[in-house]
């Protein structure tokens, strides 16, 4: 009961962050976190557990450090609402599937409607591209984005609001699909082999570098995993030619071409990248040990910016959400973090190569180890955590982990 009741919320809010543009997920988010709440206490109403066991120590010792910012910033209000954001969502999902044990066949059913989803999100993507039109925004949902980025060449954004947001939703959903489509014949294999396609043409699509970057390094990792080195090869050979055929390509080819290629005054090493950079390095340097304060980065940009031009708001970020969390929640802030991931990955990596550990355990640990990369690399482009549809995304998968690494610290003994 416990497992269908989770599994159908899983379902229900993966289809949220799947179809809702950001404003509209946002704007209903209370009925999301008010779902999520009433599944766990049933959870805790059946399985009567403890929140604060040793195995949950990480996760808490990193909410613990992310909220000291609160105390000592600028404006306390924004930086706790920005607070409570963050840590409602993560605590209510991490404990709602990984209590609840969402494995084995629950897991299998949770993979095929995110390969559903991300098909249905892909093919309206490749609609926009085609036809050069979202009527989702034109008509429905006022996105600041929409002009910019459908004119010329269009860089699809799909539900997802953001061509860089559709790139990332579009990752964490592919190592699903990779799963899927290596079960007998079946409809889902057919359907997540023809995502696999889809996916990653729209992917490319959305011309944006740090998806493009997180989408060569998954599947580098899958064929690797398969022993598939003559298909890596493949595969580098094309992305080497396709980056070289872009150097000679005007806007948006060139964000794969020069503005990939390290170079001096271009790509990480442009000036944009490199003032923000110094930016982040005066912010913690000012206030070392717990930051600005959330979204503070913003707030007092322009103390901290060595450029001398105006910078309007929208581009008052890091661009990098690594570097925002050091800026603003300072060196403990940022290394609970780092310790919450840290400890999640090496207990999946230990047990993904653990012999007792069933081959379909090792199946759905690496895939969701391989989302998560693909995630993790991307919240060096822009400040993911802020996007809610994809920091929903996120907590998905560390439940997910800690689920996966749970039920094998059962099964094992």
């Amino acid at each position: 009961m416990i497992k269908k009741l989770a599994l159908f919320i899983m379902i229900l809010l993966f289809g949220a962050v799947s179809v809702l543009p950001m404003p509209v997920f946002d704007k209903y988010i209370f009925i999301t976190k008010a779902v999520l709440a009433f599944g766990c206490i049933v959870l805790l109403a059946s399985r009567r557990f403890s929140v604060f066991r040793l195995i949950d120590a990480p996760l808490w010792i990193f909410l613990g450090l992310m909220s000291l910012n609160i105390f000592y910033t600028k404006d306390a209000r924004v930086a706790l609402d920005t607070y409570l954001k963050l840590s409602l969502p993560l605590v209510l999902l991490y404990y709602l599937i990984s209590e609840a044990r969402l494995t084995g066949k629950y897991f299998d059913i949770f993979a095929k409607a995110v390969c559903v989803f991300s098909f249905a999100v892909s093919l309206f993507a490749i609609y926009e591209s085609v036809f050069g039109v979202n009527p989702l925004y034109k008509y429905y949902i006022a996105n600041p984005f929409y002009e910019r980025y459908i004119r010329g060449f269009v860089r699809p954004m799909s539900t997802q609001f953001n061509p860089a947001a559709l790139g990332t939703y579009l990752i964490v959903s592919l190592p699903f699909s990779l799963m899927l489509a290596r079960q007998q014949k079946s409809f889902f294999k057919t359907l997540a082999l023809c995502n696999i396609v889809l996916v990653s043409a729209v992917n490319i699509l959305t011309f944006s570098r740090g998806n493009f970057i997180a989408f060569i390094v998954v599947v580098l990792i899958y064929l690797w995993s398969q022993r598939r080195f003559q298909s890596m090869a493949g595969f580098g050979v094309l992305i080497v030619l396709l980056v070289i055929i872009c150097l000679f390509l005007p806007y948006p080819f060139s964000k794969f071409g020069e503005q990939l290629v390290p170079a001096p005054g271009k790509s990480i090493l442009s000036p944009y990248i490199l003032n923000r950079w110094v930016t982040t390095w005066r912010m913690a340097n000012a206030h070392p040990f717990v930051g600005l304060g959330f979204q503070h980065f913003r707030i007092e940009f322009a103390q901290f910016y060595p450029g001398k031009e105006i910078v309007v708001w929208e581009k008052m970020i890091a661009d990098n959400m690594y570097l925002t969390l050091l800026a603003e929640t300072g060196i403990l802030g940022f290394l609970g973090f780092v310790y919450f991931l840290f400890n999640a990955i090496k207990k999946g990596i230990r047990k993904l190569t653990q012999p007792k550990t069933g081959e379909n355990e090792k199946r759905r640990l690496f895939i969701v180890l391989l989302a998560l990369t693909g995630f993790l690399l991307n919240l060096a482009g822009y400040e993911m955590f802020y996007w809610p549809n994809q920091y929903f995304l996120f907590c998905i998968l560390m439940g997910l982990l800690s689920g996966l690494i749970k039920e094998s610290r059962i099964n094992n003994g």
